[in-house]
């Protein structure tokens, strides 16, 4: 469903992007809250699929180790087969697919295992290339504040008559209660 962010989620998500340990009581008195309404506002955010959770960011220069992106090219038919093996790998961190069939994964690893990682995917890969990461900076932002998802039924997009579902732990949208439905049997008789 099409759902607009007004001033107060974006700014609730900008806080949260800053610091995910920040008290709600702190985010509360920065945009004119209650502690309880801000809470309110997180849940919902998290119901729409806008905020996906909060993860612990570490160092690896003080852990030890090498932080490696790694580039390569794979064949159209293969990006998504190659994603999936790769996230599977203990020192794997990201995966990102490029629409012309560039993988670029983040590890944490040395050098000298960067091969070894990709000859894993059993896929045929080109143009492979390894940096070590000396610096990082990690600023997500929050741009645009309104967002409206294509339904997962049908494609149409999702507007304010729309259904917001979780179905087996994952968020779907529907542009209706019977693309939602329809989903769900369909997803119900596969399993």
């Amino acid at each position: 469903m099409k759902t607009t962010l007004d001033e107060t989620d974006a700014e609730i998500l900008r806080l949260l992007v800053e610091d995910g340990r920040i008290p709600y009581t702190e985010i509360a008195d920065e945009v004119g809250m209650s502690p309880p309404s801000v809470i309110d506002r997180v849940d919902r955010l998290h119901e729409k699929g806008v905020l996906e959770g909060f993860e612990a960011r570490l160092d690896r220069s003080v852990l030890g180790g090498s932080r490696l992106l790694l580039r390569f090219g794979v064949g159209t038919d293969e990006p998504s087969h190659v994603a999936e093996t790769l996230a599977g790998d203990e020192r794997v961190e990201t995966v990102f697919v490029s629409a012309d069939g560039t993988v670029t994964v983040v590890v944490n690893a040395e050098p000298d295992e960067a091969r070894r990682i990709v000859a894993d995917v059993d896929a045929e890969t080109h143009g492979f290339g390894v940096d070590v990461v000396v610096e990082e900076h990690h600023a997500p932002t929050v741009s645009t504040p309104s967002f409206a998802p294509d339904c997962v039924e049908c494609g149409n997009t999702v507007d304010s008559e729309g259904v917001t579902a979780r179905v087996a732990g994952d968020i779907y949208h529907f542009c209706c209660t019977s693309c939602e439905s329809a989903f769900r049997e369909r997803y119900e008789a596969m399993g």
